[in-house]
């Protein structure tokens, strides 16, 4: 599930995405980047 964070990311042009990680192995500490598909043409 995502959650709100502090925005700091945003705030300098790169927005990030919070998730709730309980059930998930944390990944190791540094910067990563992802791509996302949709399977439908929604615009936001």
């Amino acid at each position: 599930m995502v959650q709100k964070g502090r925005q700091v990311g945003k705030k300098i042009g790169f927005p990030t995405c919070n998730i709730d990680i309980k059930d998930y192995v944390l990944a190791k500490p540094g910067v990563y980047a992802v791509r996302v598909l949709r399977k439908n043409n929604l615009k936001f």
